[in-house]
């Protein structure tokens, strides 16, 4: 198992007023969850499974090209919990709605290599700071609306927050490039936030 969990630097809603560091997260099922995945014989590393896991959760919003870029260090450490690579992305960048065209893009295409790219279902902001008041796997997200969180990212959360890595990918966002994939591929006419070097 690998997977990736996405810290927002800071996410700012109108009508809260509230400026603070989001975790962002996918309904798999009944629950909220970062992104995470069985590795396949295929690949070397928890890297690979992690990348490969998070374009296909994501319906190919978030690509990584090169497994590097999961697994730079930030301030001499690296930003990895149990096989789950910590990253920030800047705000006002990540889309539900291009999560939600692509995710129907894919469903067009009748792809048969489309269905393990469609184990999510919808995308939701929490502040942490939210995530760490909520008593149990209830929590309100950056709406207001009371969601259920998975017990293993709950977990996985706290471990992060304990080793200071949801602050240094706030603080040290990656570099994402956004594309339309113009190839002839799985990819073909989604649009990825592409991290860079």
């Amino acid at each position: 198992m690998a997977g990736v969990l996405v810290i927002e630097e800071l996410y700012y809603i109108y009508p809260t007023r509230r400026n603070e560091t989001a975790v962002i997260l996918w309904k798999d099922g009944d629950e909220w969850s970062h992104l995470f995945g069985k590795s396949l014989p295929f690949e070397q590393s928890p890297a690979e499974t992690a990348a490969r896991v998070m374009s296909e959760k994501t319906c190919g919003l978030l690509y990584c090209v090169d497994v590097r870029h999961l697994t730079d260090t930030i301030k001499g450490q690296q930003l990895c919990v149990d096989n789950t690579y910590v990253i920030g992305i800047k705000s006002g960048i990540l889309f539900g709605s291009d999560y939600h065209k692509n995710m129907q893009k894919i469903q067009d295409s009748g792809n048969v290599r489309s269905s393990s790219w469609l184990k999510t279902s919808d995308i939701a902001r929490f502040y942490v700071s939210d995530l760490v008041k909520a008593e149990g796997f209830n929590c309100v997200d950056s709406g207001g609306n009371l969601q259920q969180i998975s017990k293993a990212t709950k977990l996985l959360l706290s471990k992060a927050l304990s080793q200071n890595m949801v602050a240094l990918a706030a603080y040290h966002p990656k570099n994402f490039m956004r594309v339309t994939h113009d190839t002839t591929d799985h990819l073909s006419g989604l649009t990825s936030l592409v991290i860079r070097a």
